[in-house]
């Protein structure tokens, strides 16, 4: 689509921003360098030239989104109360041995995966929804709201056993 706009109507807007510029540049570096700088043949030159199709998703979507008009406001506060939602069973999980639906804890409790039942994939789920819903707080400038979410998120996080997470997400806050 964008390929197909931009040919039509001749718009080569996008190209004339330093960040382009940039991005092209280094993608003709790329391609120029398996060409003298490689061993291997044609086979990596082309798979460096199909790196374009990266590029172009790039300014496929900076052209598209303004277009698109979505309240960002809403996505970061529903992904904050899904978020919560999974941080506050969690909680009870680890309280009461089964969460909201009955599901038990895993490993003797020492793992809780709340209503993943038996996937222990709880502590990803929650940092990745619930940085993206921390950043509605973080953009309305509401430390006091963001220091709270933060925190139930982060505890929720370590009582769900997942190491990695949890470094992250004392990394993020």
């Amino acid at each position: 689509y964008f390929l197909s706009f931009v040919f039509k109507y001749n718009y080569y807007e996008w190209i004339k921003h330093d960040i382009s510029k940039v991005i092209l540049i280094f993608w003709i570096y790329l391609v120029l360098n398996s060409i003298f700088l490689n061993s291997n043949g044609s086979q990596e030159v082309i798979k460096t030239i199909s790196y374009i199709r990266f590029i172009l998703f790039f300014f496929a979507i900076s052209f598209i989104l303004p277009k698109l008009k979505i309240k960002f406001e809403k996505i970061f506060l529903t992904y904050l109360i899904i978020s919560t939602i999974f941080s506050i069973d969690i909680i009870i999980q680890f309280i009461f041995e089964k969460n909201i639906l009955g599901f038990p804890c895993q490993m003797g409790c020492q793992r809780n995966a709340s209503f993943f039942k038996e996937e222990l994939v709880a502590g990803t789920f929650i940092l990745h929804i619930g940085v993206i819903g921390l950043l509605y707080f973080f953009f309305k400038k509401n430390n006091k709201f963001f220091f709270i979410s933060a925190s139930l998120i982060a505890i929720s996080i370590f009582l769900t056993g997942d190491r990695n997470p949890f470094l992250m997400m004392l990394i993020i806050i």
